[in-house]
This record gives C-alpha cells, structure tokens and sequence, in this order.
C-alpha cells in the first residue's frame, strides 16, 4: 500500500567474519552428520576413524563405522567440519561439510589405497543442494546469508517465514498488544495459535500463545539470528504442543577469530510514497534501529562469547478515515417528529470529532485525521560456549526486550490512546555429553518470562462524564454504524507469564539405526489482570436513540464484584522416541511416538469458577475447571524417504542417477494443548469474584419503552436489575489434534538446483470455537416485542444469564495443496528461492480466541447450535501464492586494485517478491436484526431479489457492489454465508542494492551502504 523508500548506512561496520560459524549445543539447534564408508571398489569398510572438527572453534569428535560401513555424528553444532577418515592400507581422506541447524546431513567417503601418510582432499562444495534422503519432514532452512542481506521491513526475521511454501500472513498488524500485535502466520491451514516458536530450542511464546513480537509488532533480535528452520509438515516426535509450524531459531556465538559490527538503520516519509487513505499531506514517520555486535574467544579452543545490542525507535503518523455523524444529523436533523435532543447527551455529543468531509442529506459524514503512534524497543542478547574436553560442553544463552508503544485501539477514536508495554526475558543453559561414540545427550534448562501489558492512556480522562462510581476515566459508547467512542472497554490488562523448562534428548546411533528419546517439562506461572467493561459500555441501535439518550443496552459490573486479578499454575510433559532407519542404502524409514500431557491449572488463590455448560442454572466454584482431554494423547509419526539408484536407462536419466531423487511421505497426529491461551479468557468474568451485568431491552427502543437510561445507570448496577453476562469454557473438552499428510519427490538437477513438488494435506479435529451460546431464538412474528427491561430473558435458552460467551471443542477443518519449491546457489555469488503454492483451506471458525484474526470478517459462529452454518473458506485461505527471493553478489572487480575496486567493487542486489490472490471476506452486520439478544455472534445479510452471486474486484476502488445485499426480515437470520467474497490480491517487490567499501585486502573490515525500497511499484494492497 506503501512504497517506502529505505536509504540505511550501516556504518563503520568492522567484521573479521560476515558470516560466523556458531557452536550451538541442543538437540533442536543442532545438526546431524552420517555417511558410509567405501572403498574405490564400492565395498563398505568397518571399523575406519572418523573425526569432524569445527573449523571456528576447533571442538572434535570422533566415532568409527559400523559392520555396514556407516558412520555417524548425532548433535553436532552447526558451522563448518572438517571431516578426517582414516584407516591402514588406506590414503585418508579429507572433506569439508557445511551443517545447519536441524539438518540430517550425509557424506559418504571414499578411502583409496595407499599410506594412511598420504591425504586425498575430497573437492565438497558448501553449496551444494541435495535431496533429502533420510527424513519425511516438509521444511526449509533460512540461513545467515538470507537473515542479513535479504530487505525485511523493520528488521523483523520472522518475514523470513513467508518464503516457504505453504505459509500465509495477515496483512492487519495493528491489532493490541494481548492479541499479538504483528503478524499472525498460518501454515498449511493451521491456525496462527498453533505454531511453536523456539529460540535455542526452548520455548518463547508469551500466555497468550499470539506470536513472539515485542509491543511494536516486531521480533527483533535480527542481529543475533544464525539462522532458524521452519518445520511445516510432518516434523518428527521430538517437537511438542505444535500442531502447526515449528520456528527454530539458532543465536549465533563466538569464534577463534574476534568479529564484530555496528549499524544504523535510517528510514523517514520524505521519499515515501502516500499511502492510499492518506490526504494530501502525508503523515510524518520516521524510524531509527541502530545497535552492536560483538564476538570471539575469551579463551582459545575453549570459552566463547558473543553478544549484541538493537535499539528501535519509531515515530509512525496513521491516517484514520471512520464514519461520524454529519453536521445535520448532530443538530437533530434526521430525528423522529416529535423527538428532541436529550441534554444529558451533549457532552459525550462533544467526545465525537466533527466531520472533515460532511454530508448535509444524510446521516453518516466522513472524519479523517492523523495521529502519531511512537514506539521503542531495546534488545539485549549474550552468549557463552565453553567446551570444557572433547566430551563435555556447555553454553549460557540470555536475551532480553523490552517495548512499548502509544497506540489507538483501532475501535476507538484517537483521543483515547492506549499505553502498552511488553518485558521479554529469555534464560537458557544447555549441556551436551558425549557419553561414547554414538551416544550423546542434551540437557536444556529455561527460565523465559513474557510481559505484555496495556493501560489506558486518554489526553483527557473526562472524569465527569464517567458512567460508573469510582471510576476516572470515562467509559465506552457504541452506536451502530459507527466508531466506538470513549476509553478502550477492556483495559487495563496484562499477562505475566515465568515458564521453567527443564528437557533432556538422548541420541543414540546403532548400526542403520539413528535414534533419539527425551523428555520435556514446562511449569507455567501466569499473573493475568483482565479486566472488562469496568468502566461500562453503552450499545445503542442508532444515532437517532443516542441523541434522545435511549441505549439499547449497558454493561457494567457489579460494585461488589470486581475481581480481575487470576494467578495460574499448569505443567506440561513429554515423552517421545524417534528411530530413523536407513533400511536400505536408498531407502529411510521414519518412526516416532509422542506422549504429551499438560496438567489441569489451579489457581492459587481458589478463585476457579466456570459455567461447565450453557444450560447449567449457576456458576459452579471449585476444582476443576475442566476435566483434562490430555491423558491418552499418544502422536505417532511415521514416514519414509526412498531415492532411486538407476544409474542408466530411461529411468536413470529420468531420477538423475542415484542420489539424485528423493520420493518421500509422511503422516503425523499433532495435539494441541489445552493451555492458557485458550482458557485464560475464560476464568476472569465469573461470580462471585467477577460479576458483568447486562441491562438491556432485546430489540430497538419502542415509544413506551425508557430503554437502558443513558447516561445515568449506575443505580441499575447494584438494584437487582439486569442479568449476567459471563466468559465460560466447556467441562468436558476433547482432545483438539491436527492430522498432517505429505508426499512429495525433490529432484536434484544440479549441484546448484534442486526442484520440490509435493502434496500437502491437514485435518483438524475438535479445534476450540467461541460463540455466545445463550443468544435468544429468533422471532417468528416480526411485530413481537419485549419492552420492559428483564423481559428479553423469556426467549433466551438459558433464563439464569445474559450472553454466555462459551468455548467448545467440535470445530473442524480440512486443508489439501500442491506446493512447488525452487531453490538455487551458485557458489558465493548468487542464491535464490521461489515457492509456490495452490491450496484450498475450509473450516467451522478460524480462530478460538473470538476474534479474526485476518481482518476480513466475521468471528463467531451465526447460530452456535449449527456450526455448519459457518462451514466455509478459511479466513487464511489463499488459492494462489507465489514467493520469490533472491541475493546476488554482482562478480565484478575482485582482482581491481586502486579506486576502479573501491567504484566496482562490492555490490550487491537482493529482493523479495510476494504475489497471492486475495482471502475470503464475509458481509457481516453488528446490530441485532434477528432479535437474538447479542451482536457477538455477527449477523449476515440475504442476497437481493434476482441476485444468483456476488460480483467481485468490480473496479480498482470497489471490492463489490453493496446493492446485491438486503436485510433479512426483523427477527429473522440472513441467507448468505461466510467468506462468500473474495477479497483483493496482493503484489510487493522489495528491493535493495547494497555497496560494500572494503577497507582491508582480505574483505574482513568493510563499511556498507544498504537501499531498500519497500513495496517499489507502490501498489495498495488492501488483502
């Protein structure tokens, strides 16, 4: 929508290695390392030496091959090997791998006769792609060199997760900070809850399980990224909880050799293009990241550090386009005859800006103005290796975070602002033991505390037009047709989460077997304030009944209970065993099981309280909250990767020799966790601790009806008037699991190109919904009213409350794609990838935190009690997605001297290209058409008489054509259904040219010069 113009200097950028090895000891953050030992003859030698050594930090192990010849490192830490293999009457032989993080690599080696003296220097080539042969898990590495050259808006890594193949963003970033504001990323239908992020392993999601960004809707920390892999599909059983993507993230560490940097990252509005809602004048921005690195050895061969700082500091102008009333309409204008305007409500008339744009015939004008958005952030992360022998080594990882922001709740007007903070702080020790050849164990301890918050920040508190006692600030107004107006309806609130992890992996290698078997132990500690509509909420039809001061509804809290304080304690456990089998030399077989658990939460101070069902008279107090779904959750994984050996023929030209061809396939159960992030909402807003009261009238304000007395119902609050409304979860929740399927082949072309085509697949089962589920039924006669105030109960199912927003487990969803993946390097010079995908993703509700997610529509399920009534496109689904990234060093003067080097020197070209077809929208209404009582489950509209679909993408300014919709009759559900229209497509190009001054003849001190444009065709992208 944007075209930002990026000009960055990184200066005085000094670098004795731009691109570091890193020793990393975890199982999740390693690599393994097998092969097989042959003689020129091709027969398998036994009992041959082999020894890898680190070439950054110099750390060896050494293992023999087995009686079929393999060899085997498990966990090594990622970085460059050395690879020695020795044996008598044999040369020995010298190779050079590059390892990953995650990756199952294989060197198979050759020993040709001679002297072990003598040493034959096999040519490997550390860019060399190959197929995977030995696992099914669908997935890709984003390495150093993409993480640090590659344009990322806000140097936010995670946009690195949006190259693989399968994976969709929400474009919406400006949700609040408790509902994860950044980006929310589905993979392969999952939703944007389900996926792990893992910093070394260890688990840095907050309670609210959104995302990992800080307050200002980044992950930052780029500066200390090695590189991370992005599991999407049928991923072993030593992951957990996820039943989405995995992200790993690999820190880096120090080296033999001291290296280091420092940057600036300028970005401003001057050269940016206007955004598409802005007026004339742009808005002003500008943004400052800036910060250090620094690594090496303290102790040689030894002890390692390596630590970095990033500042952020970000001045954002918005525009905010919303209807208000016009100028006629707020003198009274459009009011019924007879009807006058209520002085009572002049003052809060005042709150609501005047139009910029009026419109003297109607009732609704345009307001556009701007406002300023700052935020800040400071990251701090440092790490200490040390290998204390060839057997033992250990590290000490600590990052911290800490953010905060003044931001306008997109629901409110800007005089209203939000203060929100957010304190990450990540602890993580590992240990790894080489007990022998072959058998290496993991520890991992955690200690990772998350902290958002958000407290309400008004220029003007407007003390005294406070609808409830003891309140400062005054509270929420929502008209129909309109902008909500007044203070944030659900601040304060924070979460403060301590999680210790305690884990511990096993890998064992025997024979053709390469096995691993851990445990896992998570204890949640979680402090959350909550609070809602404390400071009270008017709902009002329309703007007419706002002038007159008749509410269709208020709600506020009982004076006597408002407790918005939880503090909860939950455990998790795993247990998992993985054996990967090399059956054959061309054939891996895949089996894994996962037993994973978590425990039912208490709350320490014995306010646990639930409406176990929509039809239960009372609220029930005590343990448990729930019965666990948890106890025979078993996920078994199996899969297989099989590479054709024809080494002529049709069939051998057509797999490209042995080696050359990989055809593999999976399939996995994958649990999702009845944590926090589902329930926590759900165990604030009970009596006798929490009491929301509604006092409403179920339908418009009829003449002989006082309605909802505005502004003045606080006595209300406390007389008896008006029922409950209450947050509940289901008591007998079952086991939510996603089934993952694939099966894919993946041709290697050349040593520098290699092609994936696969077939990707998802079911889920029993995914959380949230619906009010005490919504009255529907009128059958369109004339049948309720005027009197506690009337409207009549025609609820369940009498004793108010809205039940109530969560319950029987969602589904199916997910099925073909999926295209290329990927090229040329040596040092050039590397690319491009994905694509074509997928159709379907489901009952897209989200289980009664919210959507993407921005399009609607989240809750019209009738709770006829859930396929909402059966339809995900709010993620995307038919067509095409990614596309490059880095290319341009290869002129390496051998120039003088200042024609300094001018050709040193340049370099790098983009990302992302083009998909737009996600489905709903046409929704929020006022009560129906007469249901709640505008929580979001009402639908009929298709007009003689209307058969819905045109859609009419002109490059209308989406669609709002005529072809109607209301359905007073008392009566609409027709159409969910998602039914597609919504805008999606192009960016984001570019960047970088120019490298060196200052050494060895390249290892260099100053550079970064352009980067973001969305350089400066198309609106409204998808």
């Amino acid at each position: 929508m944007k075209a930002a113009f990026n000009l960055i200097l990184i200066g005085i950028v000094f670098t004795l290695s731009l691109f570091v090895s890193c020793q990393l000891a975890l199982a999740q953050s390693a690599a393994n390392l097998s092969g097989v030992v042959k003689d020129s003859n091709g027969a398998v030698i036994a009992s041959v030496t082999v020894t890898a050594r680190n070439l950054a930090t110099g750390q060896t192990r050494e293992t023999q091959s087995g009686e079929q010849g393999r060899y085997a490192f498990p966990n090594l830490s990622i970085g460059n090997y050395e690879v020695l293999a020795g044996y008598t009457g044999f040369k020995r032989s010298r190779a050079t791998v590059e390892l990953t993080v995650g990756q199952e690599a294989e060197l198979d080696i050759t020993l040709y006769p001679g002297g072990v003296s003598e040493t034959v220097d096999v040519e490997t080539d550390l860019q060399q792609l190959t197929p995977d042969t030995l696992t099914s898990t669908l997935g890709q590495l984003v390495g150093r060199r993409q993480v640090e050259n590659l344009p990322l808006n806000g140097r936010d890594f995670s946009q690195l997760v949006l190259l693989q193949p399968g994976t969709v963003k929400s474009l919406s970033d400006q949700g609040d900070i408790l509902s994860g504001k950044g980006a929310k990323i589905s993979v392969h239908g999952a939703r944007t809850t389900e996926n792990s992020y893992l910093l070394d392993g260890t688990d840095i999601l907050d309670a609210l399980g959104r995302n990992a960004s800080g307050s200002h809707g980044l992950v930052s920390g780029i500066e200390s990224v090695q590189e991370f892999t992005v599991l999407t599909n049928t991923y072993t059983a030593e992951y957990g909880r996820a039943a989405g993507g995995v992200f790993n993230i690999a820190t880096r560490s120090g080296s033999n050799k001291f290296h280091g940097t420092a940057f600036e990252y300028h970005r401003n509005s001057a050269l940016d293009a206007r955004n598409f809602f802005d007026p004339e004048q742009k808005p002003p921005f500008k943004r400052n990241q800036f910060g250090f690195s620094v690594g090496g050895p303290l102790v040689k061969n030894k002890l390692f550090f390596f630590g970095t700082y990033e500042g952020f500091r970000e001045r954002l102008g918005i525009t905010d386009t919303q209807f208000v009333p016009s100028l006629a309409a707020r003198r009274g204008a459009f009011l019924p005859a007879g009807a006058t305007i209520s002085p009572a409500v002049l003052p809060y008339l005042a709150l609501i800006p005047l139009p910029t744009t009026d419109n003297p015939s109607g009732e609704k004008a345009i307001f556009q103005g701007a406002f300023n958005q700052p935020s800040n952030a400071n990251t701090y992360n440092v790490r200490f290796d040390y290998n204390f022998s060839k057997r033992d080594s250990l590290f000490v990882r600590y990052t911290q975070s800490d953010s905060d922001i003044k931001f306008i709740n997109a629901e409110i007007f800007p005089a209203f602002p939000n203060q929100g903070t957010n304190h990450q702080k990540f602890l993580t020790i590992g240990e790894t033991r080489i007990i022998k050849s072959g058998l290496v164990n993991n520890f991992r301890f955690a200690r990772n505390q998350t902290f958002p918050s958000e407290t309400p920040d008004p220029n003007d508190p407007f003390t005294s037009l406070t609808f409830v006692p003891d309140e400062t600030i005054v509270g929420t107004i929502n008209i129909s047709g309109f902008k909500r107006f007044g203070s944030d309806r659900n601040t304060p609130r924070s979460f403060r989460q301590n999680l210790n992890q305690f884990s511990d992996d096993l890998s064992w290698v025997s024979g053709d077997h390469s096995m691993k078997m851990g445990v896992n132990f998570e204890h949640f500690d979680i402090l959350g304030v909550s609070a809602s509509r404390n400071r009270g909420e008017f709902t009002i039809n329309t703007f007419s009944d706002f002038l007159r001061g008749r509410a269709r509804d208020f709600v506020g809290l009982d004076p006597t209970q408002r407790d918005v304080n939880r503090h909860h304690k939950q455990n998790l456990i795993g247990l998992y065993f993985q054996d990967d089998w090399k059956a054959r030399s061309n054939l891996a077989l895949n089996f894994g099981v996962r037993y994973e658990f978590i425990t039912i939460p208490g709350e320490l101070d014995g306010k646990v309280t639930n409406v176990r069902s929509p039809s239960d008279p009372a609220v029930t107090v005590g343990d448990p909250l729930f019965k666990n779904p948890s106890l025979g959750q078993f996920s078994p994984r199996v899969g297989f990767a099989y590479s054709p050996d024809f080494k002529d023929g049709f069939l051998g030209q057509l797999t490209g020799g042995p080696g050359k061809t990989s055809i593999r396939g999976g399939f996995g159960i994958f649990y999702e966790q009845l944590l926090y992030a589902t329930y926590g909402n759900m165990t604030f807003k009970h009596s006798p601790f929490f009491k929301q009261i509604r006092i409403t009238t179920g339908g418009p304000c009829p003449a002989a009806s006082p309605c909802a007395p505005f502004p003045n119902v606080a006595p209300l609050l406390s007389s008896g008037v008006g029922q409950i409304d209450t947050f509940a979860i289901d008591f007998n929740p079952r086991p939510t699991y996603v089934m993952q399927y694939n099966v894919n082949l993946q041709r290697e072309l050349s040593s520098k190109l290699i092609i994936t085509a696969a077939y990707v697949g998802s079911r889920g089962i029993h995914l959380w919904r949230e619906a009010d589920f005490n919504n009255a039924i529907p009128l059958d006669d369109a004339g049948t009213r309720f005027p009197a105030i506690p009337a409207n109960q009549v025609r609820r199912r369940n009498p004793n409350f108010a809205n039940i927003r109530f969560k319950t487990s029987d969602a589904q969803s199916f997910y099925n794609a073909m999926q295209l993946s290329i990927t090229s390097r040329l040596g040092r010079t050039f590397q690319g990838q491009l994905s694509y995908t074509f997928a159709k993703s379907i489901d009952d509700q897209s989200s289980s935190l009664g919210r959507n997610e993407f921005g399009n529509g609607q989240a809750r399920t019209v009738d709770p009690y006829n859930k396929r009534l909402n059966r339809a496109l995900s709010d993620f689904d995307v038919r067509h997605n095409l990614s596309l990234n490059f880095v290319y060093d341009v290869p002129l003067g390496s051998r120039a001297t003088g200042a024609k080097r300094v001018l050709i020197s040193g340049w370099q070209l790098s983009g990302i290209l992302a083009a998909q077809t737009g996600i489905p929208v709903s046409p929704i209404f929020t006022f009560d058409q129906d007469r249901d009582g709640t505008t929580d489950n979001e009402q639908r509209p009929n298709l007009a008489p003689g209307i058969t679909h819905i045109p859609t993408n009419i002109s490059k300014t209308q989406l669609f054509d709002p005529s072809v919709f109607v209301l359905p009759a007073v008392g009566f559900r609409g027709t159409v259904g969910r998602n039914v229209i597609t919504g805008p497509s999606l192009f960016t190009f984001d570019p960047a040219v970088v120019k490298n001054f060196y200052l050494s003849s060895d390249n290892s001190r260099v100053i550079q010069f970064r352009t980067e444009i973001f969305n350089a065709f400066n198309r609106a992208n409204f998808a």
